[in-house]
Protein backbone atom coordinates (compact mmCIF):
# COMPACT_ATOMS: atom_id res chain seq x y z
CA UNK A 1 0.00 0.00 0.00
CA UNK A 2 1.35 3.52 -1.33
CA UNK A 3 2.08 6.15 2.01
CA UNK A 4 0.92 9.65 0.76
CA UNK A 5 2.03 12.84 3.01
CA UNK A 6 0.98 16.33 2.24
CA UNK A 7 3.44 18.70 3.06
CA UNK A 8 4.44 21.93 3.52
CA UNK A 9 7.62 23.05 3.18
CA UNK A 10 8.65 26.72 5.03
CA UNK A 11 12.21 28.81 3.60
CA UNK A 12 13.31 29.86 7.56
CA UNK A 13 15.08 32.90 6.18
CA UNK A 14 12.33 34.31 3.65
CA UNK A 15 9.17 32.32 5.48
CA UNK A 16 7.90 31.65 2.20
CA UNK A 17 5.31 28.44 1.93
CA UNK A 18 5.37 26.02 -0.69
CA UNK A 19 3.05 22.64 -1.00
CA UNK A 20 3.67 19.62 -2.37
CA UNK A 21 2.99 15.38 -2.07
CA UNK A 22 5.58 12.69 -1.33
CA UNK A 23 4.27 9.15 -2.29
CA UNK A 24 6.28 6.65 -0.13
CA UNK A 25 8.81 9.39 0.75
CA UNK A 26 9.59 10.59 -2.46
CA UNK A 27 8.77 14.03 -3.88
CA UNK A 28 6.80 13.90 -6.37
CA UNK A 29 7.77 16.64 -8.93
CA UNK A 30 4.71 17.72 -10.24
CA UNK A 31 2.86 18.38 -7.23
CA UNK A 32 4.78 21.11 -6.02
CA UNK A 33 2.43 24.32 -5.81
CA UNK A 34 2.81 28.04 -3.93
CA UNK A 35 -1.19 27.52 -3.65
CA UNK A 36 -2.03 25.51 -0.74
CA UNK A 37 -5.73 24.54 -2.62
CA UNK A 38 -3.97 23.57 -5.84
CA UNK A 39 -1.44 21.85 -4.07
CA UNK A 40 -4.13 19.79 -2.12
CA UNK A 41 -6.27 18.82 -5.35
CA UNK A 42 -2.67 17.54 -6.70
CA UNK A 43 -2.93 15.72 -3.46
CA UNK A 44 -6.49 13.67 -3.59
CA UNK A 45 -5.60 13.52 -7.20
CA UNK A 46 -2.79 11.50 -6.57
CA UNK A 47 -4.43 9.31 -3.68
CA UNK A 48 -6.86 8.37 -5.93
CA UNK A 49 -4.61 7.35 -8.49
CA UNK A 50 -5.84 9.80 -11.01
CA UNK A 51 -3.56 10.95 -14.44
CA UNK A 52 -1.70 14.03 -13.76
CA UNK A 53 -0.51 14.16 -16.71
CA UNK A 54 -1.15 13.80 -20.58
CA UNK A 55 0.84 14.00 -23.89
CA UNK A 56 -0.76 14.48 -27.07
CA UNK A 57 1.88 14.08 -30.13
CA UNK A 58 1.44 17.68 -32.00
CA UNK A 59 3.86 17.02 -35.00
CA UNK A 60 6.04 14.29 -35.77
CA UNK A 61 9.40 15.06 -38.99
CA UNK A 62 11.91 12.68 -40.21
CA UNK A 63 15.24 13.91 -40.99
CA UNK A 64 16.11 13.22 -44.80
CA UNK A 65 19.13 12.64 -44.13
CA UNK A 66 19.27 9.10 -42.31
Amino acid sequence: MKKFEFICKTDLVTGDKVYLTREDGIYVPSSLRLNKDQAYDIFIKLTNQEPMEMFEVLETKTSPNE
